[in-house]
């Protein structure tokens, strides 16, 4: 059997639908909005619509923006402008009119049919915020401004994903190790990126990219302490972003045999969070391929480089002691990436074919929000085994053993089988999101 690659998984999954009573589970519970780029029929659709997602979270960034809290104003900190805000209200409020007819709910699948994104009018909706002082508006505005982010917090289920700063990330389709990944705040900077790449050798051109909401607000974790990080477009903290790695293993399609490692891992970025500089890898990018380049100077070593991968176990450890000073009652489960893992899955099996006694050894990496919800990023076909970390070192060599003991139960009896870390997950009952 061979898993499709991300854009052909990214499809498959936004087209599936699992009903569960009168209940539809969207893809938007699990996954941030993401969009298939490429340099071929149907690009210009796929960018119209993306293009109105990005529209769309521009304005809700903008008016959020201005609603900001004066206690988080920094030195950094910059407005929109009136213009903005003003065809921010329009925007949203042309939104709302032209989708409700269409469904109760905000769906994100709707959105391209409220309006057109390339009328001139949404131009400053392209520019990044630009004023030293904050905009007056009148009453009337204000209160629409209101209205709408009460309106779009009630319909729209990524609505905390959109924060000050409106980041998305551009990502090839069909590469890894953190390669090609561009952030980005402005469709000028998409457009450049994706033309210079077309002027590139063929290889480029006929690339296909992914571009996903980026999460602005990550949960970081410090040496000793943890916070929301991001929620500012230019806050400094102590803290650093990190993801989590779970293996799962596909054995069989039929019947449908899905197993999850006991263990994960969590992957750190080797610079405190902040948005201040959206193209420093080594504070976006928590792979590890890309984080181990990183050092403070060329004679300084990464000191950091140790502690970039920690153990399930310790990562938990590190969640608990933050709950604890924090007094909070809610701790990150592995029940939304299960549920997720489930949703993937679902969708991808019927376009899978076995072949002989293959199997798929997936590398699934999840990041958790300031609201403590789980997002499930992507899905790697050929995840990480080097042994270049003490924690790899540790995991691969037992993870690679049990897979053998699964694949060639037969030859492995005596060694107890039971004691295997890949435990079975359910599937086919699996029919929504806890």
């Amino acid at each position: 059997m061979h898993f499709s690659q991300k854009d052909s998984f990214l499809d498959a999954l936004q087209q599936h639908q699992v009903v569960d009573g009168k209940k539809t589970c969207s893809v938007d519970d699990f996954l941030p909005r993401s969009f298939v780029l490429c340099d071929a029929q149907g690009f210009q659709s796929s960018l119209e619509i993306f293009m109105c997602h990005f529209l769309y979270s521009a304005a809700l960034s903008t008016i959020k923006h201005f609603c900001l809290d004066q206690s988080k104003y920094t030195e950094w900190t910059t407005f929109p402008s009136v213009e903005q805000i003003s065809v921010s209200i329009r925007l949203l409020t042309l939104i709302r009119c032209n989708t409700c007819a269409l469904n109760s709910r905000f769906f994100a699948r709707e959105l391209h049919k409220a309006f057109i994104p390339f009328d001139h009018c949404w131009r400053p909706l392209q520019l990044p915020t630009c004023s030293a002082c904050r905009p007056s508006i009148d009453g009337v505005a204000n209160d629409e401004i209101h209205y709408l982010l009460n309106y779009y917090k009630a319909t729209d289920n990524q609505y905390h994903l959109v924060q000050t700063s409106n980041v998305w990330i551009l990502k090839p389709a069909r590469s890894s190790q953190g390669r090609g990944i561009k952030l980005f705040t402005t469709l000028a900077a998409l457009h450049d990126h994706l033309r210079h790449d077309l002027q590139g050798s063929q290889i480029k051109r006929n690339r296909i990219w992914i571009v996903q909401k980026y999460i602005e607000s990550p949960i970081g974790l410090g040496d000793t302490f943890s916070q929301p990080v991001g929620t500012l477009e230019h806050q400094p903290t102590g803290s650093r972003k990190f993801d989590i790695r779970q293996w799962v293993l596909v054995t069989n399609l039929s019947p449908l045999q899905v197993y999850w490692y006991r263990h994960n891992y969590a992957r750190f970025s080797s610079k405190n969070y902040t948005l201040r500089d959206i193209d420093d890898r080594f504070t976006h990018l928590c792979n590890h391929s890309v984080q181990k380049a990183y050092q403070v100077s060329k004679i300084v070593p990464n000191t950091q480089h140790s502690t970039c991968i920690r153990h399930s176990q310790e990562l938990q450890q590190m969640l608990r002691f933050v709950a604890f000073f924090t007094h909070s009652t809610q701790l990150p489960s592995l029940t939304p990436m299960k549920a997720a893992t489930r949703r993937a899955i679902q969708a991808v099996v019927p376009k899978l074919q076995a072949v002989g006694k293959g199997f798929e050894w997936l590398g699934i990496d999840f990041l958790i929000d300031s609201e403590l919800h789980v997002w499930l990023l992507e899905v790697n076909i050929s995840p990480d085994m080097s042994h270049d970390h003490e924690i790899l070192r540790e995991m691969v060599p037992p993870a690679v053993r049990d897979t053998l003991h699964l694949v060639m139960k037969e030859d492995f009896q005596e060694e107890g089988i039971n004691k295997n870390g890949w435990k079975l997950l359910s599937i086919e009952n699996a029919t929504g999101l806890v």
